[in-house]
């Protein structure tokens, strides 16, 4: 396959959506009761250089709440979300960070990198992330 794919946008302002299949580092999903805790920072990405990142007003450090946690992490693959275009298998982690107090995404025409930890109930910490632009 040649070219790059096309940058997942959020309209600036608002929410997105996040999806993952996270696994463990065994390479098995993981489920609800793996766990302990989740936080997650939303950095804006320089425009001329990705590695400087600015996290975003009241996105940064933010812990996901039990009931959150609950809600995100599946015990079991999801398919048939139109959503989900990486593949057949599916995904376990859906998340959409809050915009009520601030907006996660604000500027149109900047690139934001989404980092998210989860503290599992053994083993080292597992990482996700995503990367969006806002138009």
């Amino acid at each position: 396959m040649s070219g790059t794919a096309a940058q997942p946008c959020v309209v600036a302002g608002f929410s997105a959506v996040l999806l993952a299949r996270i696994v463990d580092w065994q390479a098995a999903p993981i489920q609800r009761a793996d766990v302990v805790t989740a936080s997650y920072t939303i950095f804006e990405e320089d425009r001329q250089d990705a590695s400087k990142r600015t996290p975003v007003m009241g996105h940064e450090n933010v812990v996901l709440s039990s009931a959150e946690l609950d809600a995100a992490v599946f015990d079991s693959l999801q398919t048939g979300d139109p959503r989900w275009t990486v593949d057949a298998q599916g995904y376990n982690f859906r998340f959409q960070p809050s915009a009520a107090a601030t907006p996660p995404f604000p500027v149109a025409g900047r690139a934001y990198l989404v980092l998210l930890r989860l503290t599992p109930l053994v083993g080292d910490d597992l990482p996700a992330q995503w990367r969006l632009v806002a138009v």
